[in-house]
C-alpha cells in the first residue's frame, strides 16, 4: 500500500504539480490550499507525511502542524518549506524536515522517501 501524503500549499499551481509527481512516484496525495483547510484534513485523516509551506493566509504551516499534533496528541512526520527558516524551530517541531525555497524536486523526492524510510 502506498504512503499517504498531504501537500499543504497556497500557490495551487505549486500545490498541484508537487501533487501530480508525488503521484508519479506511487503517493497517494491529497491537496490543501491553506492552513485551515489542511487542518481540517488532518483532522479527518491519518496521513504518513505533511509537506507544507510555511507562509500561507489564515493559518501558516508551522501554526496549522503544531495545532494538530496537539489535537491528535502525537507528532507527524513533516517537511516544511519557506522562503525563510525562522530562527530556532517551533516548540514541537524540532523533528520536522526543514527545507528553504527553491527546493529541486530531486532533493524534496529523496526528503520524502527518508522521512517515511
Amino acid at each position: 500500500m502506498s504512503a499517504r501524503l498531504l501537500v499543504v500549499d497556497d500557490q495551487a499551481t505549486v500545490a498541484q504539480a508537487l501533487a501530480a509527481r508525488l503521484q508519479e512516484e506511487g503517493f497517494a496525495v491529497d491537496v490543501a490550499h491553506d492552513g485551515e483547510e489542511g487542518f481540517e484534513k488532518l483532522m479527518a485523516a491519518d496521513y504518513d507525511l505533511v509537506v507544507t509551506d510555511v507562509a500561507m493566509p489564515l493559518m501558516d504551516g508551522t501554526e496549522m502542524l503544531t495545532k494538530a499534533q496537539d489535537a491528535k496528541g502525537k507528532l507527524l512526520r513533516s517537511i516544511v518549506i519557506g522562503g525563510y527558516m525562522p530562527e530556532g524551530r517551533p516548540a514541537g517541531l524540532e523533528h520536522a524536515q526543514w527545507m528553504t525555497r527553491p527546493v529541486a524536486m530531486g532533493d524534496l523526492l529523496a526528503a520524502v522517501r527518508g522521512q517515511l524510510a
